[in-house]
């Protein structure tokens, strides 16, 4: 049972999705910060869309994991 090009392929891509991942959390941080400094109508949806794009990078995460 060899190691194959694919799943050389796959693990890196799972560890810079992993790095993505913290970046998406970031966001997110930073996000509470600027909505708690700034008050504008679009907090909300900011917040929403950098909440979604967490998950959405956490589900890619996932998906990766089980092909």
């Amino acid at each position: 049972m060899g190691v194959s090009p694919w799943m050389v392929v796959k693990a890196f891509m799972i560890v810079g999705l992993i790095l993505y991942m913290v970046f998406a959390l970031v966001i997110v941080k930073q996000v509470g910060i600027m909505t708690e400094s700034v008050e504008a109508d679009a907090n909300g949806v900011v917040k929403l869309l950098a909440w979604a794009h967490l998950l959405m990078t956490i589900g890619v995460i996932v998906l990766l994991i089980l092909i």
